[in-house]
């Protein structure tokens, strides 16, 4: 989200549904207490120089890099969209996937799936598909 622009709707949206069980005249301040600290924001100050923010942007605009965040801790990670595309091949697409439905009675109301290899290694790598 880019913070020159901040999501006054959501906001506004969320607080509505928080004030619905409120009695009508708290419910009513809430509301205009809301609505004034909305109006009296201020933009954050921009934490990156220009020539950052150029680099980000270039980055973010390169089809030939793929940016994804890392499995472990609060890392980047930045991979040419080529070997990404190599990589994810065998796991997408639903010919790769097989139903284990006996494993769905561990969570009710959902459906596990495998990929055929990991069963095969007897792994418990899982893949939630909805």
């Amino acid at each position: 989200m880019d913070p020159r622009t901040p999501p006054i709707e959501e906001i506004l949206v969320g607080i509505e549904k928080a004030v619905r069980s409120l009695p009508v005249e708290q419910a009513e301040e809430a509301r205009h207490e809301s609505v004034r600290i909305i109006k009296t924001s201020t933009r954050p100050k921009n934490n990156l120089t220009k020539n950052e923010r150029t680099a980000l942007t270039a980055l973010k605009d390169n089809t030939h890099l793929t940016i994804l965040p890392a499995d472990k801790g609060n890392a980047t990670v930045i991979l040419n969209t080529t070997d990404y595309k190599q990589k994810i091949e065998p796991y997408s697409g639903s010919c790769c996937f097989v139903s284990a439905p006996t494993m769905s009675s561990l969570v009710p109301g959902t459906v596990t799936y495998f990929h055929p290899g990991f069963l095969r290694s007897n792994s418990l790598a899982v893949s939630p598909r909805g």
